[in-house]
């Protein structure tokens, strides 16, 4: 008991000295930059802004062109997708979000932006019925499997193949993934038509299986790592990007 009280103490402690730290930056965004944004009291929103605004964990570390498409997979309530629809306001920002809770949240932070198309699927290698699990209680930690029981899904996946069809996408200039696992499945089957028209993907990788899938596909189609920061892996095709 007295462990998890110290947890929870620390959680809470390191959320207020976060708050002094992010909203003078997001209040610059929101005034010089007319941005509007809004996070949830209490929950972990303000640790990924931490990593958006000031630590800029999703600043492209090479040049891409005046990017038309980017795809956020796994927007949660859309804070990259802002990140990236102010930094590229030329481009069409499909943010991609599974979980109820925190899709509703990105619809309100998307309806501000033109360039946000909010979309509720999880991300697959195929079009598929998924579940939608939290282990670790977090809003950021929501993950998709899929099932075979059609009457207990939670939300429809839907592969980067069916994506770029609906929406007339004939090139992706930045792949912002971070689904929680489900990135051992995206890069291990049906990978071959989206990869080779991309031309940024900045990913999380979280195990040694995702790993392994996503270090294959890279090296099959032509991509490199060029940097790390924080948790993301920054990596560029070298087909497309010179």
């Amino acid at each position: 008991m007295i462990k998890l009280a110290k947890k929870i103490i620390n959680k809470k402690v390191k959320r207020i000295m976060l708050k002094f730290i992010v909203y003078p930056y997001l209040w610059k965004y929101r005034i010089l930059k007319k941005a509007k944004i809004s996070i949830r009291k209490n929950s972990s929103d303000i640790n990924v802004l931490y990593h958006i605004l000031i630590e800029k964990e999703y600043k492209i570390p090479f040049f891409i062109d005046n990017p038309k498409v980017i795809i956020d997979a796994g927007a949660n309530i859309g804070l990259t997708s802002f990140y990236f629809a102010i930094k590229y306001p030329n481009a069409k920002v499909f943010a991609i979000e599974p979980e109820s809770s925190n899709f509703d949240f990105l619809l309100k932070n998307a309806k501000n932006y033109k360039n946000i198309i909010p979309l509720q699927y999880g991300i697959w290698s195929k079009d598929r019925k998924l579940v939608v699990e939290n282990p670790k209680g977090e809003n950021w930690s929501f993950m998709t499997k899929q099932v075979e029981n059609m009457s207990q899904y939670d939300i429809d996946g839907i592969s980067v193949k069916t994506l770029m069809s609906n929406y007339n996408i004939e090139t992706i200039d930045i792949f912002k993934i971070d689904i929680e696992g489900a990135e051992e499945e995206l890069f291990s089957k049906n990978e071959k038509f989206w990869l080779e028209k991309t031309k940024c993907i900045v990913l999380e990788i979280h195990n040694k299986k995702c790993r392994s899938a996503v270090e294959n596909a890279m090296q099959k189609y032509g991509f490199v790592l060029i940097s790390i920061s924080g948790e993301n892996e920054y990596y560029k095709n070298t087909r497309l990007v010179k």
